[in-house]
């Protein structure tokens, strides 16, 4: 499952975590790939989102941050019921000229039933040329050892341009 929970907050801007592990625990998933996560902020009420999350819900987490401030930071959690054995928060490129916001790729290894399954988590920026420059690095940086599965916000319709590099190393899996 892939949720971007916007800091934990509803289409009504109301912030209300119980409400998203609600909606995770529903369907039931064996990981989840969180974006828009906060850790510590004052604006989130100093929680630890992913922390949070995986309490209430009985997973292991791991959080990976695009942003940092002195108190607090936002990025990318992974929820997972399986073993997480290594992790890597990396940050995406950004255009040079273009104000735009810090996103990263959280990279993870599980260990399940079948073997060590390598998970990316993601949130690629709003602009499409930024996202056809992070599309190329994390194409430049998947090393195809499978099985690995790639998720997040993409910020793009599947077919979009910018996606169409992942689509030429990876398998597209629709969602249910």
């Amino acid at each position: 499952m892939t949720y971007n929970i916007r800091s934990g907050r509803g289409v009504d801007g109301r912030l209300n975590l119980d409400r998203i592990a609600r909606v995770i625990a529903a369907e039931q998933p064996d990981v989840v790939a969180l974006q828009e996560v906060d850790l510590s902020r004052r604006r989130t009420r100093n929680l630890d989102q992913a922390a949070w999350l995986a309490s209430e819900l009985g997973l292991q987490h791991i959080f990976g941050a695009a942003r940092s401030w002195k108190q607090g930071a936002y990025g990318n959690a992974l929820l997972s019921r399986f073993e997480l054995v290594d992790w890597l928060p990396l940050l995406l490129p950004r255009p040079g000229r273009l104000p735009v916001e810090s996103r990263g790729v959280l990279q993870a290894t599980l260990r399940t039933p079948m073997g060590l399954v390598r998970v990316w988590n993601t949130h690629l920026g709003l602009l499409a040329p930024e996202r056809r420059l992070q599309v190329a690095y994390l194409k430049q940086t998947l090393a195809l050892e499978a099985p690995l599965i790639v998720c997040g916000d993409f910020n793009a319709r599947p077919r979009s341009k910018e996606l169409l590099g992942l689509q030429e190393v990876l398998q597209r899996v629709p969602s249910q």
